[in-house]
């Protein structure tokens, strides 16, 4: 198994976000950018796609709890505050994006339900 590390510059996550855009980039990638390194004999991508496929997408993350993440090899408490700090700090900014949106626009039934979601918790971040 190769690291990031050892792949060709423009391949790797970072670096493409930085040159192409997070929109350029995978779930599994935009989440190995997060989780920063793997395990020996396993890169960043390869334990995002491991956590991708465990909870079921990345989706899901802001459903997992600490002992469903800590269930596999690499991931403990200071990672799982980590990203519940990042999905806190997602929720807001879509929370105050929504709460700035004019509120003729949120009579669009789909973006009240976002909106409302995002209110109640139940946003899928």
């Amino acid at each position: 198994m190769m690291s990031i590390q050892s792949w060709p510059k423009h391949d790797r996550p970072r670096e493409r976000l930085i040159k192409q855009g997070a929109q350029a980039l995978s779930d599994a990638e935009l989440l190995a950018i997060f989780l920063r390194t793997g395990l020996p004999g396993k890169s960043a991508v390869d334990l995002a796609r491991e956590m991708i496929t465990q909870f079921g997408g990345l989706h899901n993350l802001n459903r997992v709890s600490l002992a469903d993440w800590v269930q596999i090899r690499g991931l403990g408490e200071a990672k799982y505050a980590q990203l519940r700090a990042c999905l806190e700090m997602a929720k807001r900014c879509l929370s105050h994006e929504l709460q700035d949106t004019p509120s003729h626009l949120l009579a669009s039934p789909d973006v009240f339900e976002q909106f409302v979601r995002v209110q109640i918790g139940l946003s899928d971040i």
